[in-house]
């Protein structure tokens, strides 16, 4: 006769057996159904590779050519007024004879005119020149790619394509300005040396900087490396704020003319006025960022402060005049070239190509 202790350990050791035996299927059917979820993740990760490439390549020409083609308009025509803004800001002095006008626009402009020359409103247009395209081009891009997913519904593939914002999902009116700043704080990183760059080359005269290049060389060999991104975080509060605002306000107003008419495309006076109101308002409301953002560029840290301390509040906002001349015209004009050259490319047989296959 088995004692009840014996028949309770037998017991166990049945039951022990029982549950091993099945952990063994379980870990069978488990270790199956492993290698067919590592399969299908594998698939997924293939088709998730092939959607973004797709979506890279939709974003090739017909996305990048309109936003260099708008920031080398915007470069060529609003230069010189930029020239006289920039030294306005910086509150430039060169003789005691241009000391007490060098305040107001029109005396600067002919003062400089008649001392430097005509091609003194250009001085350091070679580096914005330069990186507008690369830079407007990706910022204008990143934008439409933004605003179109944020705008899109939840089940496309465009929806999910682009999203800084996953763990926030902005109201509708706010998508565009968030998406704006987004896209504008991407170009601070190659803007800054060039702003830099063009703001100490506008800032002087030819007898002491010759051209952009001599600027960049005493730059380097004063400052070293670090010296091409001085004032960097003025230059990012500037890139977001300037580029949220503008690019927000653009959209709102293209949208509601668009609403107006009932269409879906824009004309080339409903991109104009909007870019004209948009840059005007823009330039207005933000304005001593950027002369505080073109100060620090332009001097060391405690010139900024003893000009801060002398100008007063009317102080921040010297140069606006120009800036506003520049704002309304060129900028629309610029908005209007863009919306022109990005219908012309999306209409093209080349684009519809390249954006099916993005699209597939």
């Amino acid at each position: 006769m088995i004692s009840p202790p014996l028949l309770t350990l037998l017991h166990c050791i049945d039951e022990a057996t029982r549950i091993l035996t099945s952990d063994s299927h379980r870990s069978t059917d488990f270790m199956t159904v492993s290698k067919e979820a590592t399969v299908c993740h594998d698939d997924c990760d293939r088709r998730s590779a092939s959607s973004i490439a797709g979506a890279i390549t939709a974003m090739s020409i017909a996305s990048v050519v309109p936003g260099a083609v708008q920031g080398a308009t915007t470069i060529l025509l609003g230069h010189p007024l930029d020239t006289l803004k920039t030294r306005q800001q910086a509150m430039y002095r060169r003789t005691a004879h241009t000391a007490a006008q060098s305040q107001r626009l029109l005396p600067l402009a002919l003062s400089m005119l008649r001392e430097e020359g005509v091609l003194c409103f250009y001085r350091g247009v070679v580096p914005p020149l330069t990186i507008a395209a690369v830079k407007r081009s990706a910022q204008l891009a990143l934008f439409e790619k933004l605003t179109s997913s944020g705008s899109g519904n939840s089940g496309s593939k465009s929806s999910t394509s682009l999203n800084p914002f996953p763990n926030f999902q902005p109201p509708a009116w706010a998508q565009p300005f968030l998406s704006g700043a987004f896209a504008g704080s991407t170009g601070t990183i190659v803007g800054c040396p060039m702003n830099v760059i063009k703001v100490q080359t506008q800032n002087t005269s030819r007898e002491v900087i010759h051209n952009a290049w001599s600027c960049t060389l005493e730059i380097y060999r004063r400052d070293g490396p670090l010296g091409f991104y001085r004032g960097w975080r003025q230059q990012l509060a500037k890139d977001c704020l300037f580029a949220g605002t503008y690019l927000g306000l653009y959209a709102t107003l293209k949208t509601q003319l668009m609403k107006r008419r009932n269409a879906s495309c824009t004309t080339p006076w409903e991109a104009f006025l909007a870019g004209s109101c948009a840059s005007m308002f823009t330039w207005v409301v933000l304005f001593p960022l950027d002369t505080l953002k073109t100060r620090a560029q332009a001097r060391s840290t405690s010139d900024i402060a003893r000009a801060a301390k002398g100008s007063g509040a009317i102080g921040w906002y010297r140069g606006l005049g120009a800036a506003l001349l520049r704002a309304g015209p060129v900028n629309g004009f610029a908005m209007l070239v863009y919306e022109s050259t990005r219908g012309y490319l999306n209409n093209t047989p080349s684009s519809s190509k390249t954006s099916l296959r993005g699209q597939q």
